[in-house]
């Protein structure tokens, strides 16, 4: 590591804001998680400033305001029967925004092969719900020793596996 001498510094306290809200999971589901991230500027990162992982679908958190910082909230539920996950993101939001109304899309659900259906090959097609909005939707073929991921896009809602 090095080091650098003879450079003047300033610092300042930075005052404090709060960003508050509410979030609505879809039916079915229960809040999981609300988080806060704070851009500043132009940056293409951002750092983490709060989580609350309570099933509580009010939210307020402190953020620092900065001049040309952003917040982004992301929310988080899962569907009480089949534990699937439901993420909303919703950004560009000032430091000091209240009354923010959160909200996600229900998970992509599969619709064919069946849940437990059997004689299901590489070459059987699946289907599965659209998701309105959505970027990408995440499959996990879960196995003990072999777990793998499929991401997918929800414009095109039929794929074959493996990929």
């Amino acid at each position: 590591m090095g080091s650098v001498s003879g450079q003047d510094v300033a610092l300042s306290t930075v005052t404090a804001a709060a960003i508050s809200g509410t979030y609505t999971p879809p039916p079915g589901y229960a809040v999981a998680r609300k988080q806060i991230y704070v851009r500043i500027g132009t940056a293409k990162s951002s750092f983490s400033v709060g989580s609350d992982n309570t099933a509580s679908n009010a939210f307020s958190f402190v953020t620092p305001a900065i001049s040309g910082a952003s917040v982004t909230l992301r929310t988080q539920a899962q569907d009480i029967a089949t534990s699937a996950q439901s993420i909303g993101y919703k950004a560009n939001l000032a430091t000091n925004a209240s009354g923010v109304a959160a909200s996600s899309p229900a998970a992509a659900a599969l619709t064919l092969p069946a849940d437990g259906a059997t004689a299901v090959s590489t070459t059987t097609p699946f289907t599965w719900t659209g998701v309105p909005g959505a970027v990408n939707i995440l499959f996990t073929a879960a196995s003990s020793t072999n777990p793998r991921y499929y991401t997918c896009s929800p414009r095109a809602p039929r794929r074959r596996f493996p990929i």
